[in-house]
């Protein structure tokens, strides 16, 4: 067994102790408190976590939070001596444990705990929090501090000028998304709404908003690849890899055939893996429409609400989804999440 994975075992036992220990107010003289600094330049960000009056800290584990919508968690690191286990990182929250070996002593005065990266993947502010820091001292004592530390990061917003938006029903749904960085508009300044989406881009849509990293190799075994644009190629490799969308009986992807309003509804199902059962009923007038394959994704999409029918209590199956319907569909999938 190689000595980092023998300390990588040896950390994780030694954590499960001491998240079994009583918690004890260790005795400090002085109070340790905590303190959070940003570094900035472009998309890449730097968040340093420094520990104030820190005494005897042989061990310690940091959880944080951040905007995962608008930054990607690039990696974390320390100058202090000693071994860190891998961020747990999740949802949004990342977890961070460090400790010293044999018989060293701990840590004393003020410290850099950690330095979390991230990269920016959307415009607008976005929040860092400290939600939580364990302190182990050389006599494993353990003490959990919960400090209400939250920063923000700075970042332009989105100026969505489009046109032909204003006054549509999912006008603010379009501009949250394009917020969120999912969706972009036309040369001509238009977003055009209510124009269907093709499963390149439908592909995409879901990739950006999944904040889904695309792969260096972008080789597509589809009998129809040499027919999908290169934009595209990388967009619809990711997909088809997370398990998001599927090609066809025949062999083929059909990269710019109309996506219709049962795949969009797979597609984003997939993502959250949900799927309801084959038998239950829905209510919708043209419910024997719905491909029998499709029926258990529509009726968890229904129940979760996200996504509703047309009008005439249709639900239009086979209908061709709009860049609108889209644009709310993916929204809802992603506060689901």
């Amino acid at each position: 067994m190689s000595n980092a994975k023998r300390m990588t075992i040896v950390f994780t036992i030694l954590i499960s102790i001491f998240s079994l220990m009583p918690i004890s107010a260790m005795a400090d003289k002085a109070v340790s408190s905590f303190e959070i600094k940003i570094t900035s330049q472009e998309a890449k960000i730097e968040i340093s976590v420094v520990g104030k009056n820190l005494t005897d800290v042989f061990a310690y584990d940091i959880s944080m939070k951040y905007d995962s919508s608008r930054l990607k968690f690039v990696g974390a690191r320390t100058a202090l001596t000693g071994f860190s286990v891998d961020p747990i990182v999740k949802k949004g929250t990342i977890r961070f444990a460090h400790t010293k070996t044999g018989n060293s002593a701990g840590e004393t005065g003020d410290k850099e705990l950690v330095l979390l990266k991230f990269e920016r993947i959307a415009e607008g502010n976005a929040e860092v929090s400290l939600q939580a820091v364990q302190l182990v001292n050389s006599k494993l004592e353990m003490n959990e501090l919960k400090p209400v530390l939250q920063v923000t990061v700075a970042g332009k917003s989105i100026t969505v000028d489009w046109k032909d938006i204003k006054g549509h029903w999912a006008e603010s749904a379009i501009r949250e998304a394009a917020e969120l960085g999912f969706v972009t508009g036309y040369a001509d300044g238009t977003f055009l709404p209510n124009r269907a989406v093709t499963r390149a881009e439908f592909s995409a849509m879901m990739v950006r908003a999944l904040h889904l990293e695309l792969g260096a190799d972008s080789k597509l075994a589809f009998n129809d690849s040499d027919r999908i644009a290169a934009w595209a190629k990388p967009y619809i490799a990711t997909a088809v890899k997370a398990g998001l969308l599927k090609g066809y009986d025949d062999g083929s992807f059909r990269a710019d055939q109309l996506i219709n309003r049962t795949e969009m509804v797979a597609v984003v199902m997939r993502a959250l893996d949900l799927k309801a059962d084959q038998k239950t009923k829905l209510q919708f007038a043209d419910a024997l429409e719905i491909p029998v394959w499709a029926t258990g994704y529509v009726a968890a999409a229904v129940e979760t609400g996200i996504i509703k029918g047309r009008n005439g209590n249709r639900f239009a199956p086979q209908e061709h989804a709009t860049r609108a319907e889209s644009v709310v569909v993916i929204l809802a999938m992603l506060k689901q999440k």
